[in-house]
């Protein structure tokens, strides 16, 4: 009897725990896991996708404020393989295809005035079939990822939808994804080589695969994952929107408190995405408009920036 009180005394002090210390040690153990997590976002999208292009406030704000404890990178779906299969050809080619430029141009003004987003339907009354093809800068995007790395295809990327939705030049066409490739500083003969050999479209055709198997079939898509956890959400996300995404699915563990405004942000800002518009420049600081437009203003007058009018709006360049 005394050998199995002995033991009852044994196992009371095993289980002698004190509740505070344990909660600390668990909180402890949660803080070195977050810190060694990284979110991931799989953007899934297309070159001229014009609500992507909306979202670049969104993407631009996640990747400033998380730094190196975000891995977010592109998959392409190639969204117009060839604008012929959906118009045909002849009169009745040409007839949908006006009508096609119409929605496009009206589509502009409804994702203008939605998002902010610099966009100019100038030159939607003059495309033609080709302009609206996507193929070629998606070539151009995996030639790049696969010799320049993920970073500089992303910033392409950028560049293609300014180029198509900001500033009247359509990029469907080879001699125009070729000359912003060339402006864009990369090795030309490693690039040349990319896509002879046929490597950049084989990329293509594994990340189309992807949105096969992955059942995406609207651009934007982004899978989000963050540990053992993930969420899809389709369509357009404001910056707003996103941050309550990601805090939903990380239950508050990943900090995406907007970071104090100063001038060394904003340039870094500025120096890290090279031409970034108002709305970007909103959403990383989470400013207030007349804010937004001091903070600008200040830039502007110091010398800092340049700024380059779009439609409504406005891009901001390093000077």
């Amino acid at each position: 009897m005394q050998d199995d009180m002995d033991w009852q005394d044994d196992m009371d002090e095993v289980f002698d725990i004190d509740m505070d210390e344990l909660d600390a040690m668990v909180a402890e153990q949660r803080q070195r896991l977050d810190h060694t997590l990284k979110l991931e976002v799989e953007h899934f999208t297309d070159p001229l996708c014009g609500w992507c292009y909306c979202m670049e406030p969104a993407s631009t704000m996640l990747k400033f404020r998380l730094g190196d404890k975000l891995d977010y990178h592109y998959t392409l779906g190639l969204m117009v393989p060839d604008v012929r299969q959906s118009i045909g050809y002849g009169i009745e080619g040409e007839q949908r295809f006006n009508m096609m430029k119409q929605q496009l141009a009206y589509s502009y003004s409804i994702m203008e005035g939605k998002t902010g987003m610099p966009m100019s339907a100038d030159h939607v009354s003059e495309l033609v079939p080709e302009d609206i093809v996507t193929y070629n800068p998606s070539i151009a995007y995996e030639a790049i990822k696969l010799t320049e790395g993920p970073g500089s295809a992303a910033a392409f990327l950028k560049l293609l939808r300014q180029t198509a939705f900001a500033f009247d030049t359509p990029i469907g066409k080879l001699e125009n994804v070729n000359a912003l490739v060339e402006s864009s500083g990369v090795n030309m003969e490693a690039y040349n080589q990319a896509v002879d050999s046929g490597r950049a479209k084989k990329e293509l055709d594994g990340e189309i695969d992807r949105c096969h198997s992955m059942g995406v079939d609207v651009f934007p898509t982004l899978l989000i994952t963050y540990g053992s956890v993930h969420t899809v959400v389709s369509g357009y996300q404001s910056p707003e929107d996103l941050v309550e995404v990601v805090e939903q699915l990380t239950d508050g563990h990943v900090d995406l408190e907007a970071p104090e405004y100063s001038k060394e942000r904003a340039m870094e800002l500025v120096d890290r995405f090279e031409r970034i518009s108002e709305e970007e420049m909103r959403a990383a600081f989470d400013l207030a408009p007349e804010d937004l437009e001091i903070a600008v203003g200040q830039l502007y007058d110091e010398q800092l920036i340049d700024i380059t009018i779009c439609s409504g709006s406005f891009f901001i360049t390093r000077k």
